[in-house]
């Protein structure tokens, strides 16, 4: 997979018994700045050196200072930032001018200014952040005068950047890579694993595995190679105050430019590129908006009966570009699982890596994801206590105005929210003794909630943004935005909806434009009208119709579900559900598959003392008879959490 690595100390010789491996396999490119006390390394494919160009390391004159990037940036070259004039009072005409005229997006290009970074950093790390008008990446800088290494990364923190800080100091891309060359015995982080099996994830810059700690978003890291102290800052990011006068139509027309915008940035007219398409909003206003479409194919993925591929189909045929569409077979899990274990330490979406063969095989070298969508655009916040936490009460109100017990209230909702879809498989599958060893945690989890809000905390404008930028820190960087690293190893990842103008701009939005897609749905009535008149798969009508009406659409659709559960349960066999309106259907593999199932009970026979062999034998046979239901994202975490567990050889002992 593409990343930075690194190795400062002894480390340096099992990094280099590592790249040569990865050389010896000639899927990647390896670029190596060393010296006498450290070496690091670019990993790269032909993909990658889109993004980001090749013959790195770049030192900059005086031969004081180099440095290696990995992923992609744009920069302002001298321009003033757009958040510098966002609150000025200007008419649309001229900020899109203004907006259109900075962006630059230059790092395919051959010419690409590292001088300014250097330069930039001369003066300070955050002078170069400042530089910076948007991206996904993380770079690292050699300053021989100051004896240290800086490490930066996005806002976002997509790309990981895992380290560990004991005698030596160690970086990686994965968790994997960075225990390889590392001369440490890992050890497991209780937390960690606790959240990873409650939730799906470790929250914040926790891990599985003790004293090893990913890279927080929007930070400098700076590393000491004569005191070996390590330091983490987070730099300046803006904070949002939403402007509640506006209306829908005062926006429309600026959603629409803004992420147009955004997505010339990205298009890179020479190379093939692919956007992965469903039937909701996100992949949908990509491609309603990708400037050059004669580059670009559509590949969709899921059960090959399910309404939301052809809902797919006929958004490609709108759009006039080549679709593809993957099944999602039965033996989907088991050919994929190892490979997505090793690379990224989830099992969560595995359709994504024999989806990234595919664009491969049909000549993609990028991919456009549409992570992000959801918290800048889409009004999705975490399910909260309705009693308390809605958009007409609670999550309208500033964050410095909450009393202490509706602080506490509000770490509790979200917790309860967190770990109420993994909550029947722990008790389910687990024994005793582990279960009560992981219920242990549940206030260090509290605790690390009560952290990832306060981090975020001077951000937000509402108690919505607190929470949605959370969800974004935790939710979107450790599970989804992890598949798309996942994919890095076939095809590169650009992602518009993270594009920092835009992002910026979509959260000063009024908070009641974006709840339940209002907005959204609006910009598809009037901007993009063909692709609005295309059915929505979350209520199978057109997605240009209003709010309301796709609530009450949804309820007819989830009565049929319902009933076809309840015939499949009678039969005795998931034919008799016929076509799923699930696009990913994990439930009728996970059922029935024999595929699913192997990779089931090998997994479960090598976690003795963790697994209640006899609670977990009767829960899949209930299962298998419908009597309960577990969602897919909760089995998978369940199956991570053990390969975990015999990775770190944890057992009943203390």
């Amino acid at each position: 997979m593409p990343g930075l690595i690194g190795a400062v100390g002894k480390s340096r010789a099992g990094l280099e018994d590592f790249l040569k491996q990865i050389e010896e396999a000639r899927k990647y490119t390896i670029e190596r700045l060393a010296t006498e006390d450290f070496l690091l390394a670019r990993v790269s494919s032909g993909a990658s050196d889109i993004l980001s160009p090749p013959c790195q390391p770049v030192w900059d004159g005086s031969g004081q200072y180099a440095i290696l990037v990995d992923g992609y940036l744009t920069t302002e070259d001298h321009s003033p930032t757009l958040s510098s004039i966002a609150d000025c009072e200007l008419t649309f005409d001229v900020r899109r001018f203004v907006s259109a005229s900075l962006h630059r997006c230059i790092p395919h290009s051959p010419t690409l200014n590292f001088s300014l970074l250097l330069a930039a950093y001369r003066d300070s790390p955050e002078k170069l952040v400042r530089a910076i008008r948007s991206g996904i990446f993380n770079l690292v800088i050699y300053d021989s005068a100051q004896r240290q290494l800086v490490f930066i990364n996005d806002r976002f923190g997509v790309n990981p950047l895992y380290y560990h800080q004991g005698a030596e100091f160690t970086f990686a891309y994965n968790l994997h890579s960075l225990l390889q060359i590392s001369r440490i015995s890992p050890m497991p982080d209780g937390t960690g694993l606790a959240e990873l099996l409650s939730i799906g994830y470790p929250l914040g810059q926790r891990s599985p595995v003790a004293g090893v700690r990913l890279m927080p978003p929007g930070a400098i890291m700076i590393y000491k190679l004569v005191e070996g102290a390590l330091s983490i800052r987070s730099y300046d990011k803006p904070a949002y105050r939403r402007d509640e006068r506006k209306g829908v139509e005062d926006c429309i027309d600026e959603v629409a430019e803004r992420f147009e915008c955004a997505c010339r940035g990205l298009n890179f007219s020479t190379e093939k590129m692919c956007i992965m398409l469903s039937a909701g909003c996100d992949s949908r206003l990509a491609l309603a908006a990708w400037p050059e479409k004669s580059n670009i194919f559509t590949l969709s993925y899921g059960d090959r009966h399910s309404p939301e591929l052809r809902i797919a189909e006929r958004l490609a045929q709108v759009a006039d570009v080549e679709h593809h569409t993957l099944d999602l077979g039965a033996d989907l899990f088991e050919d994929n699982y190892a490979e997505m274990f090793k690379e990224v330490g989830l099992l969560r979406y595995p359709q994504r890596l024999p989806a990234a063969r595919r664009m491969a095989e049909v000549g993609a070298k990028l991919a456009v994801d549409g992570i992000g969508g959801d918290v800048a655009l889409g009004g999705l916040f975490f399910d909260l206590d309705a009693r308390r936490w809605t958009v007409a009460s609670g999550l309208s109100r500033r964050p410095a105005d909450l009393k202490p017990d509706e602080e506490a209230d509000l770490v509790e909702s979200i917790f309860k929210h967190l770990v109420s879809g993994n909550r029947l498989v722990k008790q389910r599958f687990l024994s005793d003794d582990m279960l009560a060893r992981i219920t242990k945690e549940e206030e260090n989890i509290k605790s690390d909630i009560e952290q990832e809000l306060a981090a975020v905390r001077e951000q937000s404008g509402t108690v919505a943004d607190l929470v949605s930028l959370m969800k974004l820190n935790n939710r979107t960087r450790r599970a989804v935005s992890l598949q798309g690293v996942l994919m890095r190893g076939y095809v590169e990842m650009v992602y518009p909806f993270l594009d920092y103008d835009f992002f910026d701009f979509c959260r000063r939005l009024p908070l009641r434009l974006i709840a339940d897609h209002k907005l959204y749905m609006a910009v598809f009535r009037q901007r993009y009208k063909d692709y609005g008149a295309v059915a929505y798969g979350k209520s199978l009508i057109p997605i240009n119709w209003p709010s309301w009406a796709h609530r009450l659409s949804r309820r007819p659709v989830k009565l049929v579900e319902s009933l076809r559960r309840k015939a499949a349960a009678v039969v005795g066999s998931e034919a008799a559900m016929g076509p799923s309106i699930a696009w990913d259907n994990w439930d009728r593999w996970m059922r029935f598959s024999e595929s699913f199932n192997r990779v089931l009970m090998q997994i479960l026979s090598r976690a003795d003392g963790v697994v209640d062999h006899r609670k977990a034998m009767e829960t899949i046979e209930s299962y298998r008879k419908r009597e309960i239901s577990f969602t897919g994202t909760s089995m998978f975490s369940l199956l991570a959490f053990l390969l975990w567990i015999r990775e770190l050889e944890v057992g009943t002992k203390e």
